[in-house]
């Protein structure tokens, strides 16, 4: 063969690029992003919190969220649960694993009552500590 024969072979070869590493690479940022994700469920009404005058302390991202409005009801994850709810509700997030901090993000005016009986009934379905949320 001469050196012209074979340049027109490589000629009529076509260029491939292999793009599976590339696609590997997205489906395990896919996944880290996944697995990395928190997900919080919102209180789903909207209160008007009192102002801070205390320090607070952070709380772990994996914790429940009670809203308290002034008329007594008790919202988590923008439904209505009532304080009959909230022990199940406390089960659930434990699911038989360690227990959860629970905020209470209470109506400027939530009655002392309301947050009595919801702090209670954290207690008993075993919250690891009740908080009040304020504004700053």
């Amino acid at each position: 063969m001469s050196a012209r024969s074979r340049h027109r072979e490589t000629e009529n070869e076509e260029t491939n690029i292999d793009i599976s590493p590339l696609i590997d690479i997205v489906f395990i940022l896919v996944i880290f992003f996944i697995v990395t994700t928190v997900f919080n469920k919102e209180v789903g009404v909207d209160v008007n919190k009192p102002p801070r005058e205390a320090s607070s302390k952070s709380l772990d991202r994996n914790s429940v969220m009670l809203g308290l409005t002034e008329n007594g009801q008790v919202f988590y994850g923008g439904r209505n649960i009532g304080f009959d709810g909230i022990e199940a509700v406390i089960a659930t997030v434990q699911d038989g694993g360690e227990p959860v901090p629970v905020m209470l993000i209470c109506d400027q005016g939530c009655q002392a009552r309301t947050i009595t009986k919801t702090i209670d009934a954290a207690t008993r379905a075993g919250a690891k500590s009740v908080s009040i949320a304020t504004e700053k």
